[in-house]
Protein backbone atom coordinates (compact mmCIF):
# COMPACT_ATOMS: atom_id res chain seq x y z
CA UNK A 1 0.00 0.00 0.00
CA UNK A 2 1.55 3.21 -0.87
CA UNK A 3 1.32 5.37 2.32
CA UNK A 4 3.12 8.49 0.46
CA UNK A 5 3.13 10.45 -2.89
CA UNK A 6 5.94 12.39 -3.62
CA UNK A 7 6.11 14.55 -6.33
CA UNK A 8 9.24 16.26 -8.30
CA UNK A 9 8.27 19.40 -9.76
CA UNK A 10 10.48 20.32 -12.66
CA UNK A 11 8.43 17.94 -15.63
CA UNK A 12 6.08 16.97 -12.89
CA UNK A 13 4.18 20.23 -11.53
CA UNK A 14 6.26 22.72 -14.07
CA UNK A 15 6.32 21.90 -17.61
CA UNK A 16 10.44 22.50 -16.85
CA UNK A 17 11.24 21.50 -20.53
CA UNK A 18 9.25 24.10 -22.77
CA UNK A 19 9.98 26.57 -19.64
CA UNK A 20 13.82 25.79 -20.24
CA UNK A 21 14.13 26.26 -23.73
CA UNK A 22 12.70 30.05 -23.27
CA UNK A 23 15.06 30.70 -20.54
CA UNK A 24 18.60 29.76 -22.66
CA UNK A 25 17.07 31.38 -25.64
CA UNK A 26 16.35 34.51 -23.50
CA UNK A 27 20.16 34.31 -21.95
CA UNK A 28 21.95 33.53 -25.32
CA UNK A 29 20.24 36.53 -26.92
CA UNK A 30 21.50 39.00 -23.95
CA UNK A 31 25.11 37.02 -24.01
CA UNK A 32 25.10 37.73 -27.93
CA UNK A 33 25.73 41.35 -27.11
CA UNK A 34 28.98 40.20 -24.87
CA UNK A 35 30.40 38.54 -28.07
CA UNK A 36 29.28 35.12 -27.06
CA UNK A 37 27.68 32.87 -30.42
CA UNK A 38 24.36 32.09 -29.93
CA UNK A 39 24.59 29.05 -31.33
CA UNK A 40 27.31 27.40 -29.23
CA UNK A 41 26.15 28.56 -26.46
CA UNK A 42 22.89 26.69 -26.69
CA UNK A 43 24.43 23.60 -28.09
CA UNK A 44 26.83 23.79 -24.79
CA UNK A 45 23.75 24.73 -22.80
CA UNK A 46 21.47 21.62 -23.81
CA UNK A 47 24.58 19.74 -23.15
CA UNK A 48 25.08 21.20 -19.55
CA UNK A 49 21.25 20.99 -18.84
CA UNK A 50 21.31 17.16 -19.71
CA UNK A 51 24.47 16.27 -17.31
CA UNK A 52 23.66 18.23 -14.51
CA UNK A 53 20.29 19.74 -14.74
CA UNK A 54 19.03 23.22 -14.54
CA UNK A 55 21.31 24.89 -11.73
CA UNK A 56 23.94 27.65 -12.41
CA UNK A 57 22.72 26.75 -15.91
CA UNK A 58 24.40 29.86 -17.12
CA UNK A 59 27.60 30.31 -15.31
CA UNK A 60 28.63 27.01 -16.09
CA UNK A 61 27.54 26.58 -19.45
CA UNK A 62 29.83 29.84 -19.96
CA UNK A 63 32.94 28.31 -18.38
CA UNK A 64 32.24 24.87 -20.57
CA UNK A 65 32.95 27.50 -23.15
CA UNK A 66 36.25 28.47 -21.73
CA UNK A 67 34.05 32.15 -21.52
CA UNK A 68 35.45 34.75 -19.20
CA UNK A 69 33.05 37.58 -18.34
CA UNK A 70 32.71 40.26 -15.56
CA UNK A 71 30.35 38.67 -12.61
CA UNK A 72 27.44 41.90 -13.37
CA UNK A 73 27.41 40.46 -17.04
CA UNK A 74 26.81 37.08 -15.99
CA UNK A 75 24.44 38.36 -13.63
CA UNK A 76 22.08 40.47 -16.65
CA UNK A 77 21.94 37.37 -18.18
CA UNK A 78 20.79 34.75 -15.32
CA UNK A 79 18.15 37.79 -15.41
CA UNK A 80 17.05 37.84 -18.60
CA UNK A 81 16.80 33.92 -18.75
CA UNK A 82 14.47 34.24 -15.38
CA UNK A 83 12.40 36.68 -16.69
CA UNK A 84 11.73 34.83 -20.03
CA UNK A 85 10.04 32.05 -18.21
CA UNK A 86 6.18 32.35 -18.13
CA UNK A 87 4.39 32.48 -15.01
CA UNK A 88 2.32 28.67 -14.37
CA UNK A 89 -0.70 28.32 -13.06
CA UNK A 90 -1.60 25.03 -12.48
CA UNK A 91 -4.60 23.57 -14.56
CA UNK A 92 -7.81 23.00 -12.52
CA UNK A 93 -8.28 18.80 -12.88
CA UNK A 94 -4.47 18.57 -12.10
CA UNK A 95 -5.38 20.41 -8.74
CA UNK A 96 -8.68 18.33 -8.22
CA UNK A 97 -7.04 14.95 -8.71
CA UNK A 98 -3.82 16.37 -6.24
CA UNK A 99 -6.74 16.97 -3.60
CA UNK A 100 -7.78 13.47 -3.82
CA UNK A 101 -4.26 12.42 -3.94
CA UNK A 102 -3.51 14.47 -0.44
CA UNK A 103 -6.84 12.92 0.92
CA UNK A 104 -5.42 9.34 0.32
CA UNK A 105 -2.23 9.26 1.74
CA UNK A 106 1.23 12.24 2.53
CA UNK A 107 1.72 14.13 -0.17
CA UNK A 108 4.77 16.26 -0.25
CA UNK A 109 7.65 17.39 -2.77
CA UNK A 110 10.96 16.84 -3.64
CA UNK A 111 13.45 17.97 -6.11
CA UNK A 112 16.46 19.99 -6.59
CA UNK A 113 16.41 23.52 -7.27
CA UNK A 114 16.42 26.73 -5.18
CA UNK A 115 14.21 26.36 -2.02
CA UNK A 116 13.40 30.19 -1.85
CA UNK A 117 12.25 29.95 -5.63
CA UNK A 118 10.66 25.94 -4.93
CA UNK A 119 8.49 27.14 -2.14
CA UNK A 120 7.19 30.21 -4.38
CA UNK A 121 6.39 28.26 -7.01
CA UNK A 122 4.21 25.92 -4.37
CA UNK A 123 2.33 29.55 -2.45
CA UNK A 124 1.79 30.20 -6.01
CA UNK A 125 0.00 27.23 -6.70
CA UNK A 126 -1.54 27.20 -3.75
CA UNK A 127 -0.74 23.79 -3.11
CA UNK A 128 0.80 24.42 0.50
CA UNK A 129 -1.81 23.30 2.52
CA UNK A 130 -1.41 20.15 0.78
CA UNK A 131 1.84 19.12 1.23
CA UNK A 132 2.69 17.05 4.26
CA UNK A 133 6.24 18.38 3.27
CA UNK A 134 8.68 19.40 1.10
CA UNK A 135 12.19 18.75 0.47
CA UNK A 136 14.52 20.22 -2.03
CA UNK A 137 17.50 18.95 -2.31
CA UNK A 138 19.94 21.38 -2.48
CA UNK A 139 18.98 22.22 1.35
CA UNK A 140 20.87 18.97 2.35
CA UNK A 141 23.79 19.95 0.72
CA UNK A 142 26.39 18.56 -1.89
CA UNK A 143 26.00 14.95 -0.45
CA UNK A 144 21.99 15.24 -1.64
CA UNK A 145 22.96 16.42 -5.18
CA UNK A 146 20.54 14.54 -8.08
CA UNK A 147 21.93 11.00 -8.32
CA UNK A 148 22.58 10.50 -4.42
CA UNK A 149 20.07 8.40 -2.62
CA UNK A 150 20.32 10.36 0.67
CA UNK A 151 17.96 12.94 0.27
CA UNK A 152 14.88 9.85 -0.30
CA UNK A 153 16.38 8.13 2.95
CA UNK A 154 16.24 10.96 4.79
CA UNK A 155 12.87 11.61 3.71
CA UNK A 156 11.81 8.53 4.54
CA UNK A 157 12.62 8.77 7.65
CA UNK A 158 11.08 11.94 8.27
CA UNK A 159 7.57 10.04 7.02
CA UNK A 160 8.59 7.36 9.50
CA UNK A 161 7.73 4.69 6.73
CA UNK A 162 9.55 1.99 4.96
CA UNK A 163 10.70 3.46 1.52
CA UNK A 164 8.65 0.62 -0.08
CA UNK A 165 5.46 2.58 0.55
CA UNK A 166 6.93 6.08 -0.81
CA UNK A 167 6.31 6.45 -4.35
CA UNK A 168 8.49 9.15 -6.17
CA UNK A 169 6.52 10.74 -9.31
CA UNK A 170 9.29 11.90 -11.74
CA UNK A 171 10.18 11.91 -15.20
CA UNK A 172 13.71 9.93 -16.32
CA UNK A 173 16.71 11.55 -14.55
CA UNK A 174 19.29 11.32 -12.21
CA UNK A 175 16.12 11.95 -9.10
CA UNK A 176 14.07 9.32 -10.40
CA UNK A 177 16.78 6.43 -10.13
CA UNK A 178 17.93 7.79 -7.52
CA UNK A 179 14.77 6.75 -5.68
CA UNK A 180 14.83 3.72 -7.25
CA UNK A 181 18.10 2.54 -5.80
CA UNK A 182 17.07 4.04 -2.50
CA UNK A 183 14.46 0.94 -2.45
CA UNK A 184 11.47 3.44 -3.29
CA UNK A 185 8.43 2.92 -5.77
CA UNK A 186 8.70 5.31 -9.13
CA UNK A 187 5.59 6.67 -11.49
CA UNK A 188 4.87 7.16 -14.23
CA UNK A 189 6.39 3.43 -15.91
CA UNK A 190 6.17 5.39 -18.82
CA UNK A 191 6.99 8.51 -18.54
CA UNK A 192 6.73 11.36 -21.78
CA UNK A 193 9.79 12.72 -22.50
CA UNK A 194 8.17 16.08 -22.12
CA UNK A 195 5.80 18.42 -20.32
CA UNK A 196 3.67 17.86 -17.41
CA UNK A 197 2.09 14.87 -16.28
CA UNK A 198 -1.10 13.67 -16.22
CA UNK A 199 -2.16 13.75 -13.09
CA UNK A 200 -5.77 11.72 -12.92
CA UNK A 201 -3.46 8.63 -14.45
CA UNK A 202 -1.73 9.09 -11.41
CA UNK A 203 -4.56 9.04 -9.35
CA UNK A 204 -5.97 5.63 -11.13
CA UNK A 205 -2.76 3.87 -10.18
CA UNK A 206 -2.55 4.54 -6.32
CA UNK A 207 -6.77 3.87 -6.36
CA UNK A 208 -5.24 0.32 -8.28
CA UNK A 209 -2.93 0.56 -5.65
CA UNK A 210 -4.98 0.55 -3.08
CA UNK A 211 -7.29 -1.80 -4.31
CA UNK A 212 -4.38 -4.95 -4.72
CA UNK A 213 -3.63 -4.34 -1.31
Amino acid sequence: MLDAVILGVQGVLVPSRSFQQAAIAAAAQRLAAEGVPPTLFLAAAERRLAATGPRALVSRTLRDLDCTLPPQRVRAAVLAARHAIPAFVLDPEARQALLALAARCQLGFLDSGSPAVMDALLDRCNLGRLVTTRLWAESLGWCARPGRCLAFRWLARRLALPPSACVHVAQPGPQREAARRAGWQVWPHDPTPTGTLDFSRLLDWVDARETEH
